[in-house]
């Protein structure tokens, strides 16, 4: 039987996978959200995915990491956007527009995909400006921001930590680019919003299929 996703504490200790999991979350600092329109992707490969088909409040948000400890390997399970410091009663599908058309097909493929590793959040303002600047930027070598943040990932990795980056640069505007590494690396990972009893969209995470959590539809 899987556990209903829920707000894990640093340090919980968790039944998943056939045995007990210690698991960890940090806050890698706010999201800043210029219009409100979310794009979670693989910024090294697909930074034109379409924002998602919701409109979440403007401003700054803070973001974490879950990751489990898997014996000799650390694992990132989770990448969490809180809008409220209430937690999420019911959770439904995050999709793209192009995706809503199959919402009702139980066969169709819904989530973005990675190829590079890693997921990322960001505004679609910040999304359109970093694709502006890849085609500017042709050669590897004069990508500025792919250095910046290949530079953040190198300097944080840890024997016992997953590594993270959190750029805010001119070439981005008034948003910042969040990036973590993407579960086991490469595959589609679908994001889930999670909702108060009164509606109100208090956290958005994306599930990188780590631990067997599910996001029940119904109140909880």
């Amino acid at each position: 039987m899987h556990d209903f996703y829920r707000d894990l504490q640093d340090g919980e200790f968790i039944t998943a996978l056939g045995f007990d999991i210690v698991v960890h979350r940090r806050a890698i600092g706010p999201l800043h959200l210029p219009t409100g329109k979310l794009v979670a992707c693989d910024p090294f490969e697909h930074p034109e995915t379409e924002p998602f088909a919701l409109d979440l409040p403007k401003g700054e948000h803070t973001a974490r990491l879950v990751w489990a400890q898997l014996r000799d390997e650390v694992r990132v399970a989770y990448a969490v956007l809180e809008l409220s410091p209430e937690p999420a009663r019911r959770w439904s599908l995050a999709t793209v527009p192009s995706e809503e058309h199959l919402a009702l097909n139980a066969d169709a493929s819904f989530g973005y995909s990675v190829v590079s590793t890693f997921g990322s959040f960001m505004d679609v303002a910040t999304a359109s400006r970093f694709i502006e600047y890849k085609e500017i930027a042709m050669y590897e070598d004069e990508d500025e921001i792919d250095r910046l943040l290949h530079a953040q990932l190198q300097k944080r990795r840890r024997k016992h930590k997953p590594t993270w980056a959190n750029l805010s640069h001119d070439i981005l505007g008034a948003g910042n680019l969040i990036v973590v590494p993407a579960g086991y690396g490469q595959g589609t990972y679908r994001t889930y919003i999670g909702r108060t009893h009164g509606g109100e969209v208090t956290r958005i995470v994306t599930d990188f299929e780590v631990l067997e959590m599910t996001f029940p539809s119904f109140g909880m």
